[in-house]
């Protein structure tokens, strides 16, 4: 490469796309840090290399990588991973070809985003239906990858050339892209891929405990995604709610325990119908033994301060019943904190803004500057409660108690739907 640059005869119509990409990173990284290519490269050419050659058989290459390392530094698990599957796949001609698909379908997921792919794929592929920690998913792939199949699991794993390779799908879920799938699943015309994706793109972060079952249900046929769409999406924002509560409530993660991977693994391998594992996560999640009085207390008793947790749940709940599915929207206190009134942390003095630009302005300003505003939903929506004024505290704890029982009817209206 170094020989390439010094000569100027980088080619820049590479055929193998991973080999080009890393010329660029490398010549990227010579400009940036102001680094002379002729030093470099004299220096490796005056270093003692030990050389191990396998001649002709790169797979023993791969195998030794995996057994020699017994000191220093544990292997990551991916590297072995690759490894366990070079060793069967390398001697059989199209050895470029596959180590592109494993630099892409690499590339494509995230380097933050491996250890979990790994995990869920060996969840689903192994029919675990359980939580699985990255080395124990390794240690569950390297036991059923052999030479018989490591083609058809890897195939299923890293090549996106095949339809049933879930790398595509799982890159899109933990990279809130769902949108991208839009010429994989090709769903029907009057099917909106784009109102999930915003659906997705709106639980950003709050939520991978539900990645899995994601990704499982997109992996279902064209003709299932179709049928079952607007059920997927009502599933998905009902569960979605419920985690909100939870986490209001202060209820650990470890109450799913492995509900979700186990409905995974039975839409993965088509077990049952969809309408009955939904039906079965939300009897286990025990969503529908919640009542109205307990939601109720739980968001009107919200103390929305800055930095707080609670006015981040106040601004998703507000936007959940507003079904303004936009994110990276800033919290605006219609009667600001500077006032240190009772009134001024519950959610009802709460909007979600586009940006904040209102500040400590007195109420009359505030609603003027709101009525010029004509994007903002939640804006819109909060001007028809007629503040003023003189109503203005009446008014917040009219729109607080309004946006708990909002919340709640939409809550169990969903909840109806899967009992």
């Amino acid at each position: 490469m170094l020989d390439s640059i010094l000569e100027n005869s980088v080619s820049t119509k590479q055929s193998n796309y991973a080999e080009a990409k890393r010329f660029n990173e490398i010549i990227h990284i010579l400009e940036v840090e102001q680094l002379d290519p002729k030093k470099i490269l004299q220096k490796i050419l005056s270093a003692q290399i030990v050389e191990i050659k396998f001649y002709g058989r790169e797979d023993l290459a791969h195998e030794m990588f995996v057994n020699i390392n017994t000191k220093g530094k544990p292997l990551e698990v991916m590297d072995v991973l690759k490894s366990h599957f070079f060793k069967y796949l390398i001697c059989r001609g199209d050895a470029d070809e596959i180590k592109e698909e494993w630099y892409l379908m690499s590339e494509n997921i995230g380097e933050k985003n491996l250890k979990k792919y790994l995990c869920i794929f060996s969840c689903l592929y192994l029919n675990k239906k359980k939580k699985l920690q990255p080395r124990d998913a390794l240690k569950n792939m390297l036991g059923i990858i052999n030479k018989n199949n490591a083609q058809d699991v890897f195939d299923k794993f890293a090549n996106n050339k095949k339809a049933e390779c879930l790398s595509d799908i799982y890159a899109s879920v933990a990279n809130y892209n769902i949108l991208r799938l839009e010429k994989k699943l090709n769903l029907n015309a009057n099917v909106s891929l784009s109102s999930l994706d915003a659906l997705w793109k709106f639980f950003k972060g709050n939520f991978r405990q539900f990645d899995i079952l994601m990704v499982a249900i997109l992996q279902m046929d064209r003709k299932k995604i179709n049928n079952n769409f607007d059920k997927i999406k009502n599933f998905i924002t009902l569960i979605f709610m419920n985690h909100v509560i939870q986490s209001i409530s202060g209820a650990s993660p470890s109450l799913y325990k492995n509900t979700f991977e186990s409905a995974a693994c039975k839409i993965y391998w088509n077990y049952s119908s969809l309408d009955s594992i939904f039906k079965e996560v939300v009897s286990d999640l025990k969503i529908t033994l919640k009542t109205k009085k307990y939601i109720n207390n739980l968001i009107t008793s919200l103390l929305c301060k800055d930095k707080d947790k609670d006015l981040n749940y106040a601004k998703i709940i507000i936007l959940l019943v507003d079904k303004n599915y936009f994110i990276d929207l800033k919290a605006e206190h219609f009667i600001p904190q500077s006032t240190n009134m009772d009134c001024c942390y519950k959610i009802g003095n709460i909007i979600p803004v586009v940006k904040d630009i209102y500040g400590d302005k007195s109420v009359k300003e505030k609603l003027e500057l709101y009525k010029k505003n004509k994007l903002d939903r939640s804006l819109i929506n909060f001007l028809q409660y007629n503040f003023d004024e003189e109503n203005y505290e009446m008014k917040i704890n009219e729109r607080t108690e309004k946006i708990a029982d909002e919340f709640c009817e939409i809550f169990f209206d969903l909840s109806e739907k899967f009992k």
